[in-house]
């Protein structure tokens, strides 16, 4: 049975009341939950810098956000008078060499739970995006856009990175991304008896009419629920998802 455009506009009217009505019960859950200055504690990232972006994000999957900003000065300086956006350019740079851009406290250090160097992990995922037609970031953020899961799971067919190390390399591209498994059950836990209602397609759109509300960016508000859905790891200033020991598993089979 055919649908009349009148039925279409009327379920898609329906879809967007009962959004902003989870939005507002969002909202309300999260205003005494989102701890003190989540509004600035999202990372400004590398926006026109791909291969930082990438280089960071990597690191930021499973170290604090001041380690991976550390590696990705010690790369730029590695590489003085370039812009770093260009990802065929990263992934050119043989691994050794990449190690020692990394810098000696990082370069040679390893991905948790799979034997492998985080340099060669990152020169993976570069190639991977530049398989995509992805070199820049503004070419990531398009193709995020457009089609994020055709982008991670290029990134999940490197061995040492996961759904973790896919959302923090979006992040740091300042891509909108397509929020993971242990956010979203965050945000349905939330939500109460309403969240059973909420499909997986939903949750995006559910958070940026929540971001809307709060009067901050969608990545920003993403990166807050991230942190309440992670465990601390050191005093309580730096998180890592509570899913990172499974998806590290993965990641090493």
């Amino acid at each position: 049975m055919s649908v009349t455009p009148f039925r279409a506009a009327a379920a898609s009217t329906t879809v967007g009341r009962m959004r902003d009505e989870w939005a507002v019960a969002l909202q309300r859950a999260l205003r005494d939950g989102l701890p003190a200055g989540w509004r600035e504690s999202a990372p400004w990232g590398y926006p026109q810098q791909a291969e930082l972006a990438v280089i960071a994000g990597v690191f930021a999957a499973q170290l604090p956000q001041s380690t991976a900003e550390e590696v990705a000065a010690s790369y730029m300086m590695a590489r003085p008078g370039r812009m770093l956006d260009d990802l065929s350019a990263l992934a050119e740079v043989p691994v050794d060499d990449l190690s020692e851009m990394l810098g000696a406290a990082w370069g040679s250090s390893r991905v948790l739970g799979v034997t492998r160097l985080r340099a060669a992990v990152i020169a993976d995922a570069a190639q991977q995006l530049v398989g995509e037609g992805v070199r820049s970031a503004r070419q990531y953020r398009d193709a995020v856009a457009g089609d994020a899961t055709a982008i991670d799971e290029a990134l999940r067919r490197v061995r040492g990175l996961g759904g973790v190390s896919s959302e923090a390399i979006s992040t740091m591209m300042q891509a909108e991304h397509r929020p993971g498994a242990v956010v979203v059950a965050h945000v349905r836990a939330l939500l109460g008896d309403d969240g059973d209602a909420v499909a997986d397609d939903d949750v995006l759109p559910l958070l940026r009419a929540t971001a809307r509300r709060l009067t901050v960016e969608p990545r920003v508000l993403l990166y807050a629920l991230w942190r309440l859905s992670s465990v601390p790891v050191s005093d309580g200033q730096e998180y890592v998802p509570q899913t990172v020991v499974a998806d590290l598993r993965s990641e090493s089979a």
